[in-house]
């Protein structure tokens, strides 16, 4: 290793003496210039030697628990090992995402690890929308369990105690589908 120390000397005398130094190592100034210069331009490269960088939870985190940004750090892993793995390599697929499983600080988040919150909650009254052509009814039910958005989830009509089956919708409606 080359240790440069700099004493008392004027800038240029000081460049002169670091140059002669690398150059005892047979190190060029340019070849180490250059390498400054790729790895100042592509950060990614050192990282890349050192492994993949994964999200892992800082904290250990729960099932139902929502995942947010200041919950997560990024942690290099080995490259040959990480491409193996089922598990998430974007931190952006999981902000806003809720843990099913127990999910440990400084491990990687297995795939299956993880849900999309829940527009409809079992037990809590929702708006049910039945529409087929320009004829749109709406009235309301409870659903008997919850669901995502795209999940088709059981409800039970408040009017007519019938259970109905429809699609959860982005608001949190439940869109009835014609049979």
């Amino acid at each position: 290793m080359i240790r440069l120390a700099f004493t008392g000397k004027s800038l240029i005398s000081r460049a002169h003496s670091a140059l002669r130094k690398l150059q005892s190592a047979r190190v060029t100034f340019t070849s180490a210039m250059s390498l400054l210069v790729c790895l100042s331009i592509f950060p990614g490269i050192a990282a890349a030697a050192n492994g993949t960088p994964l999200p892992v939870p800082k904290m250990t985190l729960y099932p139902g628990d929502m995942i947010t940004a200041d919950l997560l750090r990024d942690r290099l892993f080995k490259s040959g090992w990480a491409a193996r793995q089922a598990v998430f390599r974007d931190r952006g697929l999981l902000i806003g995402k809720v843990a099913r499983l127990t999910l440990l600080p400084g491990k990687p988040i297995p795939l299956n690890g993880i849900r999309e919150a829940y527009a409809v909650r079992q037990g809590q009254t929702t708006l049910v929308i039945f529409q087929v052509g320009g004829l749109s009814i709406s009235s309301y039910g409870m659903p008997l369990e919850s669901g995502s958005v795209g999940d088709i989830i059981s409800l039970r009509n408040i009017d007519s105690g019938n259970t109905v089956t429809g699609v959860v919708q982005p608001n949190g409606n439940v869109l009835l589908e014609a049979k």
